[in-house]
């Protein structure tokens, strides 16, 4: 196999939602995305018309995604995630095993939050982690291991087929920002260099803006339902209730636009004398709730939500997966 026939993944095991993003060298990207839960595998119904998938990872088997809320689901959204042995590597099998991901070389990127992201032993665990996931897949040294919000940016000035585009970013001082389902991460890149002063993870992700519109739901419709359920009637801006779709309660939306204020508050804080930005660049799953981003986008008229935000970070992983074999490099 020719480098640039190699398979190009970027892998972005959220604390909320996984991403994969597939890159075929000839412009061809596939993707999915899908709860970062996992439950241990239980019998299965004789006679069921459809059986759940099980994930095999060594001696263990599990349900993952969607279908681990069958069983008692489990997620891991701190640092404990890498210390485990099974979950990181059952939620990437499942995602490339839903592609139909060939088991042959491929480079890979994946990513960690800001403020873990220069830390050598946590880079190395990942990298372990995903090679417990598919070992024919990434053997050697053909896993990148790089700071999640450089993702965002990846996206934006790399095209599918790894070239360069769009010079004005790539000659600016951009802040890209990644709003996460634990943490906002953020980092100023200047001519496409990263200022380690400027790299910062803020405990102000979506969970908790969650939670507190779930506690809305329960009160007005008597749900009690996952973060990911609450996660999806947000995007939707609604939910079945009896078979009835019903908007989100009023205050949802001023708890989003709160939330957005916390994080443009942390961020003036944070960037204060840290120069001129010149662009801003905003993605994640939560850039997708529109009133939580749009206190960001008020606050630097530069800014802008890049197109599909939630796969952008896994989306830039691959793009920079495929420049890399592009460049002959692993």
């Amino acid at each position: 196999m020719t480098n640039t026939a190699m398979l190009a993944i970027g892998i972005n095991p959220g604390f909320g939602n996984t991403k994969i993003v597939v890159n075929n060298g000839a412009g061809d990207e596939k993707s999915i995305v899908f709860p970062s839960i996992v439950a241990k595998a239980q019998r299965q119904v004789p006679g069921a018309l459809e059986q759940i998938q099980t994930i095999q990872i060594k001696d263990e088997s599990f349900w993952v995604g969607e279908d681990a809320l069958i069983g008692s689901p489990r997620s891991e959204i701190n640092k404990a995630r890498l210390k485990d042995d099974y979950f990181i590597p059952a939620l990437v099998r499942a995602g490339l095993e839903w592609l139909e991901v060939p088991r042959e070389p491929s480079v890979a990127v994946s990513g960690l939050p800001a403020s873990w992201a220069d830390e050598l032993d946590t880079a190395t665990r990942l990298g372990e982690l995903l090679r417990i996931a598919a070992a024919h897949t990434f053997s050697g040294s053909k896993i990148r291991i790089v700071s999640e919000p450089l993702g965002v940016l990846y996206s934006q000035v790399l095209d599918a087929r790894g070239a360069r585009v769009r010079p004005e970013l790539a000659k600016s001082r951009v802040l890209i920002v990644d709003i996460g389902h634990y943490t906002v991460n953020a980092v100023v890149v200047n001519n496409l260099r990263p200022e380690p002063a400027m790299s910062f993870s803020l405990d102000l992700g979506t969970s908790t803006v969650l939670a507190r519109i779930g506690q809305l739901l329960f009160a007005s419709y008597e749900m009690d339902l996952t973060l990911f359920q609450i996660d999806q009637a947000v995007r939707n801006k609604g939910l079945l209730v009896s078979g009835e779709f019903l908007p989100l309660p009023p205050k949802a939306e001023l708890v989003l636009a709160d939330a957005g204020m916390k994080i443009v508050a942390k961020l003036t804080e944070l960037l204060r004398g840290g120069g001129a930005i010149e662009k801003v660049l905003i993605g994640g799953g939560g850039a997708e709730m529109e009133s939580l981003a749009q206190p960001i986008v008020d606050k630097y008229r530069q800014a802008i939500v890049v197109p599909n935000p939630q796969l952008s970070v896994a989306t830039g992983f691959a793009r920079l997966a495929r420049y890399s074999i592009n460049k002959g490099g692993q």
